[in-house]
C-alpha cells in the first residue's frame, strides 16, 4: 500500500488535518499519529503491525491505496462519467440579448432587435424533441438567459416550456425550469403560468445592495429605480412555489448596503426557508479586500442563523456545466455556446443549431472538450479533484502549466482550508499552515 497522491496535510493548532481531495474525506491527527504516518510513508504495510486499527482506517477511507492503483486514471474516469452522463441534459436558451436595464458592470453588449425568430424557435423545439425522445434522457433542464429572457416570454419562453412539458410527459422525462432574470418583468401572469405547470422552477434574481444602492445601478432606461418592484415580484414568486436564489453582487463600496436588503427580506425569508437561498458574488471589475470578505461572511452567518441557506463555492464539488457534453446554450440567432459567462460573440461561438434540431460543432468546441484533461501539471496536482478550473479558463489561459497561478502552494493551501472550513466548520489558528505534496 502507498499514501494517496491526493492527501494534503495542514497544520491545525495542536494537531493536523489530512484531507483527501479525491474522496472528499478528512482525518484529524495528533502530532504523534502524524509522526507515525510520516515514519511509515515509504513502507505503509509495516504500519499494520505497529498500529493495525489505524492501518485499517487508512485503507478503508482510501488515505492509503494499492501500490498498483492509478488514482489519476480513476479520477478521469469519474470526471468523464459525470461530464458525459446521458441521463441528464441541460439546454439554456437566450430569447434575446436585449435588456430592460443597463447595469454598469454587465459584460454583455445588449442588442436591440435581437429577438429569436419563429424559425430558430422551431429548430430549438426539434432539438428538444431529439433529446427527450432518445430513450436515454431521464431529466431535462430548460433554462433561459439573455439579455433579459422575460422580454421574450410570450413569443419564445412560454411556447418552449409548453412544448418541452408535453414531450417530457409523453416520454416520462422529468422537466425542470431555470431563469436568470432581473425579475422586473416577472409579473403575476408569468408566475401564475409557471405555477400552473406544476414544474420545479428556479430563478436567480440579482440585487446590487439595499434600495439606495440598488436603484442607482438597476434602473430602467428612463432612470426609474427597480428595487421595490423586484422585491415584490420575488416575494410573489416564492409564495407561489418558485425557488429563488438571491444573487448579491457586491463591491467594496456597496457591500455595507446589503444589510438593509437582509432587513427587508428577513421576515419573509423566515417563512419560506425551503424555497430561498443566497449567494454573494464580488463584481469582477472590483479588487478583492479581506475586510470586504469578512463583511460577506457576516451576512452568511446571519442567513445561517435564520436557518437559511447560502451558496459557498468550496461546498460545491460539481463540475462546471460548460465542461459537460450534454449541456448546450442556444443564442437567439441559433449560434451555439457552452459558457454563459462570456459575451455571445462570433469569436466565442462553438457551433450552429441546424433547422433539423442537430448542432454542428466547430473547432473551438473540440478544443474545449480536449482541454479538460490535457494539462500535464493539472493531472499531476493533488488539488485537481476539487480545483474547479473550468474549460473556459483553460481555453483562455492554458499554457500547459497551472492556469490559476505560478505560485501554487498558497493557492492549494487556501483551497483546502476553504473546503474543510465550509464543510466541517473548523477554525484555524494563526500559526503556520503547511502542505505536504
Amino acid at each position: 500500500m502507498k499514501p494517496s497522491k491526493y492527501n494534503i496535510t495542514i497544520d491545525n493548532e495542536d494537531g493536523y488535518v489530512v484531507y483527501n481531495t479525491l474522496n472528499d474525506r478528512l482525518m484529524l491527527c495528533t502530532p504523534e499519529t502524524m509522526a507515525l504516518l510520516e515514519g511509515y510513508r515509504d513502507r505503509m504495510d509495516d504500519c499494520e503491525r505497529v498500529h493495525p486499527s489505524l492501518y485499517r482506517y487508512l485503507k478503508e477511507k482510501s488515505f492509503i491505496v494499492p501500490d498498483d492503483l492509478d488514482e489519476t486514471k480513476k479520477l478521469l474516469e469519474r470526471f468523464l462519467q459525470e461530464d458525459e452522463d446521458e441521463t441528464y441534459y441541460s439546454l439554456t436558451v437566450n430569447p434575446t440579448l436585449n435588456c430592460n436595464l443597463a447595469c454598469w458592470y454587465c459584460y454583455e453588449e445588449h442588442l436591440a432587435g435581437s429577438d429569436m425568430t419563429s424559425e430558430t424557435r422551431r429548430a430549438v423545439e426539434r432539438l428538444i424533441e431529439r433529446v427527450i425522445s432518445n430513450g436515454k434522457t431521464r431529466e431535462f433542464n430548460l433554462g433561459f438567459f439573455g439579455g433579459e429572457p422575460l422580454l421574450g416570454f410570450r413569443r419564445c419562453v412560454k411556447p418552449l416550456i409548453e412544448h418541452a412539458d408535453s414531450l417530457c410527459k409523453a416520454h416520462d422525462v422529468r422537466l425542470t425550469l431555470g431563469f436568470t432574470s432581473n425579475a422586473v418583468l416577472l409579473s403575476r401572469e408569468i408566475v401564475d403560468f409557471l405555477a400552473s405547470t406544476g414544474l420545479s422552477a428556479h430563478m436567480q434574481i440579482p440585487f446590487d445592495g439595499g434600495r439606495a444602492v440598488h436603484d442607482t445601478i438597476k434602473k430602467t432606461h428612463s432612470g426609474a429605480g427597480t428595487y421595490d418592484r423586484t422585491l415584490s415580484n420575488l416575494k410573489y414568486a416564492v409564495s407561489q412555489g418558485i425557488y429563488v436564489a438571491v444573487r448579491c453582487n457586491y463591491t467594496n463600496e456597496s457591500v455595507h448596503s446589503f444589510a438593509s436588503l437582509l432587513d427587508d427580506l428577513e421576515p419573509f425569508c423566515e417563512r419560506h426557508l425551503d424555497r430561498m437561498h443566497f449567494s454573494f458574488h464580488r463584481i469582477w471589475q472590483d479588487e478583492e479586500r479581506r475586510e470586504t470578505e469578512e463583511i460577506v461572511r457576516g451576512y452568511e452567518s446571519r442567513i445561517a442563523a435564520l436557518g437559511g441557506a447560502y451558496y459557498s463555492l468550496p461546498t460545491d464539488r460539481s463540475r462546471c456545466y460548460a465542461d459537460k457534453k450534454h449541456s448546450t446554450v442556444i443564442n437567439y440567432n441559433g449560434d451555439m455556446y457552452q459558457c454563459t459567462a462570456r459575451e455571445f460573440t462570433a469569436a466565442n461561438c462553438e457551433g450552429k443549431l441546424l433547422s433539423d434540431g442537430t448542432v454542428e460543432y466547430n473547432e473551438r468546441y473540440r478544443m474545449r472538450m480536449e482541454s479538460r484533461f490535457s494539462n500535464p501539471e493539472c493531472l499531476a496536482c493533488s488539488l485537481f479533484p476539487i480545483c474547479r478550473i473550468c474549460t473556459q479558463k483553460r481555453l483562455e489561459h492554458d499554457r500547459g502549466k497551472c492556469v490559476v497561478t505560478d505560485d501554487k502552494q498558497p493557492y492549494i493551501v487556501s483551497a483546502v482550508k476553504a473546503r474543510i472550513a465550509a464543510i466541517y466548520k473548523l477554525k484555524y489558528g494563526a500559526g503556520c499552515l503547511k502542505c505536504r505534496m
